[in-house]
């Protein structure tokens, strides 16, 4: 927790350089936070995600926050959306990775929310014609 804490203003310098590069470009900045089976339950990462909030919010930046989402499955389903079995000879770290289906959660989730972005309706608007 500590090594995070200390890293909030390099996050912030990032976030700030990203939201500035994309306002040059026309562009619009969305971050993204996918939580992991851990996010679950309530626990320090919390603080983590308000810290976030206030950063993103400060620069003009888009905050999606999967989170909430992940906390309203059901027990069962969430076993689901991660690797639990590893196959043998896998890296370290694999568990908690999404599995195929958890994979697909995101992409719906990203898909809602990216479809609820003015310039991307204006977009699915026009090609629809």
């Amino acid at each position: 927790l500590d090594a995070v804490d200390a890293r909030w203003p390099l996050f912030e310098q990032i976030i700030a350089d990203l939201a500035a590069e994309n306002k040059q470009r026309g562009s619009e900045l969305v971050v993204v936070y996918l939580p992991t089976p851990r996010d679950y339950r309530v626990n320090s990462r919390d603080a983590w995600r308000r810290h976030l909030v206030a950063i993103t919010k400060k620069h003009g930046v888009k905050y999606w926050d999967f989170t909430p989402a992940m906390r309203a499955l059901r027990r069962d389903s969430l076993d689901h959306l991660s690797i639990a079995r590893v196959p043998q000879g896998s890296p370290p770290g694999v568990p908690g990775h999404y599995s195929n289906l958890g994979n697909l959660w995101v992409a719906r989730m990203l898909g809602d929310s990216l479809a609820t972005l003015p310039g991307l309706a204006k977009l699915r608007v026009a090609s629809a014609r």
